[in-house]
């Protein structure tokens, strides 16, 4: 049913319809998959562009939704929030990888429609996307994601080479996980180093140090 409603057999084709056809004025880049080359698409309503403008300034959120369609292209989105607190996004872009050079010029064009580069961008812990962010904003601040934090750590602390997994290292690893939660609860930059001193100081004395630092 949903290949009756597409522009050509061809996927390919039918993208290259739409996005030159009625949606072309919301297309701010576009550049065809091939063999040579990588997938990228970059698009803005006006009403995105109007977020962007009213609420970018401050912080931006970066958001990867995998697996789109049956090609498993990703979705990035850049979101902000607005006066009633709510997310809503300022830009899409459908890449066929997600390697650091992609993302960089997906960025880059992104960039040139920004009233001024933002506070910062919150995102997860991919290094292609910090990496790339850092090149193409490098007078905005990059922040991690909470959830994608504790995720990494409790991933991390689950595995044999931590020196702490196991059901008898079960104290060992909340005592970890506790420490996290007051870093997150630090307000500025100099109650957060204090609070890593703290932590090094607390962990350095057990004999699983090296592997938790």
């Amino acid at each position: 049913m949903m290949r009756k409603k597409h522009f050509n057999c061809r996927d390919s084709q039918s993208v290259h319809t739409l996005l030159n056809g009625k949606h072309q004025e919301h297309v701010l880049f576009y550049q065809p998959y091939t063999s040579d080359q990588e997938l990228m698409i970059v698009l803005q309503t006006p009403v995105m562009k109007s977020n962007m403008e009213n609420y970018a300034k401050q912080l931006v959120f970066v958001d990867t939704t995998h697996c789109v369609n049956q090609y498993s292209f990703p979705l990035f989105t850049l979101v902000v929030r607005d006066d009633h607190g709510r997310g809503v996004p300022v830009a899409y872009a459908i890449v066929s990888n997600e390697s650091q050079k992609t993302l960089e010029t997906v960025l880059g064009i992104v960039c040139e429609h920004f009233p001024t580069s933002p506070r910062a961008f919150m995102v997860d812990k991919d290094f292609a996307e910090i990496n790339a962010l850092q090149k193409v904003f490098p007078e905005s601040a990059i922040l991690l994601c909470w959830y994608h934090v504790l995720q990494a750590v409790n991933r991390w602390l689950s595995k044999s080479e931590s020196g702490v997994h196991g059901l008898s290292n079960t104290q060992k690893r909340n005592e970890i996980i506790s420490f996290f939660g007051k870093l997150k609860a630090c307000t500025s930059e100099e109650d957060f180093k204090a609070t890593s001193a703290e932590f090094c100081q607390t962990f350095k004395q057990n004999p699983y140090w090296p592997h938790v630092v």
